[in-house]
């Protein structure tokens, strides 16, 4: 029996998750409405079966049983204000999906990942594992494929594994969601131009596990002062509470994974060993060795074996402006970290390499406060190359620690910090910004650096 036969439901936002969800819902036999700002030309083909309220919203409901929300749809809309004081459901398309996915198969394994940084490269490596290790896996959520867009795969049907990765924006709307297995990565500001504050943006996070039982599992970044104290607090209130298990760059948890003398080790019930040396992975930066730490924990309490991870870790390859390396030219290394969208996550890629750095940054702020960047890059970086929007605002955070050159475009930026480099630097696009000022999202903008890269 489908949950939704003959509801009346209509679905804000028509991206790729609000698609999906829609025709998620017409699958399971409800009537759909959809609604976006934008027009027909801007949409492109869109599912067959939908009444559609286009370049604007409706403006009443007209007697709707439920409404479902595209992550980039704002909950403080009027009317959604509205709906919620009338009575009707609103959920986000993660819970939407959810739903559907444990009423058609209660008992398949969810692992969600969350954090400010690291996610995409962790739930990647995490989907990896378990393929190699011979589980058909599905990978999705804020990487690329909405969950209601891997429920309509036929390969749903065969799924033993299904890897979510999970923001901010898409926990906002859960109810029910509980994933058997959550990880947070780490915990920084970000998105505060949607949250309003740290509080808030740390409160969607933690939503990931507060419907975990007793059987689930959570893992947590142990050297995360703030994720620590924001997950004690959230976990006092969960229904489970989950197992709680670790993992550290720092020190040895007493349950989890963690690095000791260039090693990742494990520490699990009847599992006490080092995985592989970090030399052995194939991911550069320090960063990396703790995502690697993180998917290894998730993929042994998945049911893997340690000699299993070990091989998935040495055959994992970066993902798309993620820490990639473009190429290495007269002695330089060119990386593209261009989904490094907040000062968080360009400071740790930083930090995580060995060799001096010549930082291309800039973009879209978001909010974000660079200060923080002055006290994590000091000593590392060789010079700065800004361009966008924020690039006074960077200036200003970077200038006491090196040289700082603004510039007006991708190609110029290029070839300044090519001129700025020196044999055994690294070039390292890593924006600690947005895109949009200047690009029609991360992968346009690390497309054309790396384009210019090649030009060279």
């Amino acid at each position: 029996m489908s949950l939704y036969q003959g509801i009346r439901a209509m679905v804000f936002g028509l991206g790729q998750s609000g698609q999906a969800a829609a025709r998620l819902l017409l699958e399971e036999g409800a009537q759909v409405e959809a609604t976006d700002l934008k027009g027909p030309e801007e949409l492109g083909p869109l599912p067959q079966g939908l009444r559609l309220h286009l370049g604007g919203h409706p403006q009443g409901l007209n007697g709707m049983d439920l409404l479902v929300l595209s992550p980039g749809v704002p909950w403080e809309l009027p009317l959604l204000r509205e709906a919620r004081k009338k009575g009707i459901e609103v959920l986000g398309e993660l819970e939407l999906a959810w739903r559907i996915l444990r009423a058609r198969a209660p008992e398949l394994p969810v692992y969600a990942i969350t954090g400010t940084n690291g996610k995409s490269t962790t739930s990647a490596l995490l989907a990896h594992l378990f393929r190699a290790g011979g589980l058909r896996c599905l990978l999705g959520g804020n990487i690329g494929t909405p969950l209601s867009a891997l429920l309509l795969e036929p390969s749903f049907q065969e799924a033993q594994a299904v890897v979510l990765e999970v923001s901010s924006f898409q926990l906002q709307g859960v109810r029910e969601f509980a994933p058997h297995g959550a990880a947070i990565l780490n915990l920084a500001p970000d998105h505060l131009d949607r949250h309003g504050s740290l509080q808030e943006y740390a409160r969607a996070k933690m939503r990931i596990f507060e419907n975990q039982l007793e059987g689930d599992f959570l893992l947590l970044n142990r050297d995360d002062p703030l994720l620590m104290e924001h997950a004690g607090r959230a976990l006092a209130e969960t229904k489970g509470p989950p197992r709680v298990v670790f993992f550290s760059l720092q020190g040895e948890p007493p349950a989890g994974a963690y690095l000791r003398a260039q090693e990742l080790w494990v520490s699990l019930p009847g599992q006490h060993l080092a995985l592989l040396s970090t030399e052995e992975l194939p991911l550069e930066g320090l960063h990396n060795v703790a995502n690697a730490l993180a998917a290894s924990v998730l993929a042994l309490l998945g049911g893997l074996r340690p000699q299993q991870v070990a091989q998935g870790l040495r055959s994992f390859r970066p993902l798309r402006h993620r820490m990639e390396p473009v190429r290495e030219l007269q002695g330089v290394l060119y990386i593209n970290d261009s989904k490094a969208t907040n000062p968080h996550a360009t400071a740790s890629a930083v930090r995580g390499l060995r060799r001096p750095v010549v930082l291309i940054a800039g973009g879209q702020a978001k909010g974000a406060d660079f200060s923080c960047l002055g006290q994590a890059l000091q000593g590392r970086l060789r010079a700065a190359v800004l361009l966008g929007e924020a690039a006074e605002g960077l200036a200003q955070a970077l200038r006491p620690l090196c040289p700082v050159h603004v510039v007006a475009d991708m190609a110029q930026a290029v070839h300044a910090a090519r001129a700025l480099a020196q044999e055994g630097d690294v070039v390292l696009l890593s924006p600690a910004c947005a895109s949009f000022d200047m690009f029609q999202g991360y992968e346009h903008r690390g497309r054309v650096f790396s384009q210019e890269v090649l030009r060279l």
